[in-house]
C-alpha cells in the first residue's frame, strides 16, 4: 500500500525528519496554529532559502484543508470505536439476559 508521502513524491528521510520537527514544536509551542506556521515558514526556507516569508492565502487554505481532513478522520475513526463498544456492552447485555432464562 502506498503512503501518503510516496504518493505526493515525498522522500521517507524528509518525511521522517519533519514528524520529528512536528513533535517538538507540538512540545514546545502547545498551540496548533503556532506549530503550522512555524512549519510553513520552515519548508518555505528549505525550498527558498533563509527569508522573510508572509504565509499566503493559498498556503493557510491548502493547511487548512488538510488539517480538516485528518480532524474528520480521527473523528469518524472515534465515532466507530465508540459504536463498537456500544455494541459490545449492549451484546454483553443480551448475553446476561439469556443467561438469567
Amino acid at each position: 500500500m502506498e503512503t501518503i508521502n510516496t504518493a505526493l513524491g515525498i522522500s521517507e528521510e524528509w518525511r521522517s525528519a519533519t514528524d520529528k520537527k512536528i513533535e517538538q514544536l507540538i512540545d514546545d509551542e502547545g498551540l496548533v496554529s503556532d506549530v503550522m506556521e512555524k512549519m510553513i515558514t520552515a519548508i518555505k526556507e528549505e525550498e527558498f532559502g533563509e527569508g522573510e516569508y508572509e504565509i499566503t492565502s493559498y498556503e493557510k487554505k491548502l493547511t487548512y484543508m488538510g488539517f480538516m481532513i485528518l480532524s474528520e478522520l480521527m473523528a469518524r475513526e472515534h465515532a466507530e470505536q465508540k459504536l463498537k463498544d456500544l455494541l459490545t456492552m449492549l451484546s454483553s447485555f443480551h448475553k446476561d439476559d439469556n443467561d438469567e432464562e
